[in-house]
């Protein structure tokens, strides 16, 4: 398919905006997430829209504070990292 002259560089430009679009908000989403922004915003803007999507349907990291110091855990956590409570679930 051809393109009349110099709308290869736009349709580049637009690309790239896209690109750029997706991995701002993929990082947002895993900053929301408790997740890594640069590697979540990398994926998002390697692979645009599916990376948003892989990055909005993951759990997020952590599952609360903990009652008695208020440090935040993991869920997968029994225990408190910060003061060694038992966490209850």
């Amino acid at each position: 398919m051809s393109y009349p002259a110099g709308m290869a560089g736009v349709i580049v430009v637009v690309a790239l905006a896209i690109a750029a679009l997706s991995a701002w908000a993929g990082a947002q989403i895993a900053d929301a997430r408790d997740r890594t922004e640069l590697v979540w915003g990398a994926i998002s803007f390697l692979i645009g829209p599916v990376g948003l999507l892989i990055a909005y349907l993951m759990p997020p990291v952590y599952g609360g504070s903990c009652p008695r110091c208020a440090e935040p855990f993991r869920l997968q956590a029994t225990m408190c990292p910060a003061c060694h409570a038992t966490l209850v679930r």
